[in-house]
């Protein structure tokens, strides 16, 4: 069986499932707490569950053959892609490097990031315009890429639709949720308040939508649809990591167990130490077992090719795959020292598109050319070097 990387969202077309909605409104949380998910099987098996899901969307029966086509066509040259990506010749942008079993892409010359939020938008219909290019063909580089962007915009599509995450907030969006919660706790202290009284954008965020506008206007649906913000705003908020040691240097002690990688540990920690790093200070690995050091963090091997890596907060570990890009190692790295991811997915029914904002700058919104930036330190001195400070 071949591991597949899934990630966890959620955004259909203008409803939400019955099955969704209802958890919500019991009070229940339906998607996982992890960065990412991981589950067993080929491409067809991911789509399959998904179009057969009570959360299936317009989307999914419009997209419906464009995507068990692309699944097939993938699953079929499974092993060959394999193959081609254990052999892929060096390019001029990256570096293929052994480390322990697999190989790491090491990025040659970073580019210098361009300055503020950069958007893009990506979609099944454009994957499948670049099949029909290449389906003649052997498997080459145009087949390698294809497979992990089938496989990234699947993550997306199992979060929204099996975990049901809230895919249509924007980045604009989360400042005026902090407002929103303020006015829903306002409204819950006064007893006889049954109609928070909003400003003009959190009224129309609400309006639009359908996670919160399905909630009514009595208490306890106030309540609810407060814990359900809150819960939206965690997801991009910073939580402590209590493995975490501080020095008086300024510099962080991260306990972690390597797995697989314990061969190649002090080239796995390079990865790490050479981006958590800055002047007169840095992030230190302590190398250790799960069994010496029970809450410590540990490295895992998916198999395959084009696995998107991700961190579980439930289980503790790293999950990396073959070919994966050194600088995406710290990036995960980042998460288990707490950080959320700095980019913005957000789902448009009307289109049956994603788009993503991303900062080019950071390394938590962009593995490529992004670095650690003072707010990181700041947030890491408040965390660790201040044990009174909150970490948000």
């Amino acid at each position: 069986m071949r591991k597949n990387i899934i990630c966890i969202m959620f955004i259909a077309t203008n409803f939400v499932g019955c099955g969704k909605m209802m958890d919500r409104m019991q009070g229940k949380k339906s998607f996982r707490d992890d960065t990412n998910n991981i589950a067993e099987g080929h491409l067809f098996k991911f789509v399959e569950r998904l179009q057969t899901s009570k959360n299936a969307s317009e989307c999914e029966q419009k997209l419906r053959d464009i995507q068990i086509n692309l699944a097939n066509s993938i699953d079929s040259r499974a092993d060959e892609i394999e193959e081609f990506a254990a052999t892929l010749p060096q390019s001029t942008t990256y570096k293929r490097v052994k480390m322990g079993p697999i190989f790491v892409r090491e990025l040659l010359n970073a580019e210098v990031p361009k300055v503020g939020w950069q958007t893009r938008s990506y979609d099944w219909t454009q994957y499948d315009a670049r099949l029909k290019k290449i389906e003649d063909q052997p498997v080459n580089m145009a087949w390698l890429s294809l497979n992990t962007s089938v496989r990234y915009i699947l993550s997306n599509d199992e979060s929204r639709i099996i975990y049901q995450k809230n895919m249509y907030l924007t980045r604009q969006d989360y400042p005026e949720l902090k407002d929103i919660s303020k006015t829903l706790v306002n409204c819950l202290e006064d007893l006889n308040c049954t109609s928070p009284m909003y400003n003009e954008a959190g009224a129309k965020l609400i309006a639009r939508n359908p996670y919160y506008n399905a909630f009514g206007s009595d208490r306890d649906s106030i309540g609810k649809l407060k814990d359900l913000i809150d819960e939206n705003l965690r997801r991009k908020s910073t939580h402590k990591n209590n493995t975490v040691l501080a020095q008086p240097n300024g510099d962080i002690i991260l306990p972690l167990d390597p797995g697989p990688f314990v061969d190649a540990k002090d080239q796995l920690g390079k990865y790490i130490t050479d981006i958590w790093a800055t002047k007169g200070r840095q992030l230190k690995i302590n190398w250790t077992t799960v069994e010496a050091t029970p809450d410590a963090y540990k490295f895992v091997l998916g198999e395959g090719s084009g696995g998107r890596p991700f961190v579980s907060y439930k289980t503790k570990t790293v999950h990396l795959y073959a070919d994966v890009r050194a600088r995406t190692i710290a990036h995960e790295i980042g998460h288990v020292l707490s950080f959320p991811d700095y980019y913005y997915t957000t789902w448009h029914p009307d289109t049956c598109k994603y788009s993503e904002e991303y900062d080019e700058g950071n390394i938590m919104s962009s593995s490529d050319n992004g670095i650690v930036t003072a707010d990181e330190w700041q947030v890491l001195d408040d965390a660790y070097h201040d044990s009174s400070a909150p970490i948000n």
